[in-house]
């Protein structure tokens, strides 16, 4: 009973953590989105104690030889870069309709018309392909990825 409770009470804590979070976002320049995004995955890093044991977990399975030091570090980094990530993705509707990313969109439209195609390498690290890159880097193996237009 006390359990169902506390969880709701988490539930709504974290709900309006995140609709204040988003009305500060609304004010907040976007040049301090990827600094404020990492803090808030390293402050998601301690908080989220069951979250941080899984993963730390899944990496001492995993083919890495990393000691804990090494596995505690990749891990906060992965929180760091889901934070930048998810606040990225919160402020992308502010950034196009800034025309920020209005002339990629253009060049690479202009490209694909005039070329019929083209293959493009990002250095896109998110949350997973940090750590899918981490693995391929132990075993020595280069990292592919393919993507389409969702």
């Amino acid at each position: 009973m006390a359990a169902g409770r506390g969880r709701r009470l988490k539930n709504a804590l974290l709900y309006v953590l995140g609709r204040s979070l988003l009305a500060l976002l609304a004010a907040c320049p976007l040049c301090l989105c990827r600094p404020l995004g990492r803090a808030l995955g390293r402050l998601g890093y301690l908080l989220a104690g069951r979250e941080r044991r899984r993963g730390l977990r899944n990496l001492e399975a995993s083919e890495l030889a990393l000691g804990p030091r090494a596995r505690r570090r990749l891990l906060r980094e992965v929180f760091a870069r889901l934070g930048h990530h998810v606040l990225e993705a919160l402020t992308l509707s502010r950034r196009r309709r800034r025309g920020a990313l209005a002339s990629f969109d253009e060049g690479s439209h202009a490209l694909l018309r005039s070329e019929g195609g083209a293959v493009v390498v990002t250095a896109h690290l998110g949350n997973f392909e940090l750590l899918a890159a981490a693995v391929a880097q132990a075993r020595g193996e280069p990292v592919y990825v393919l993507a389409r237009r969702s």
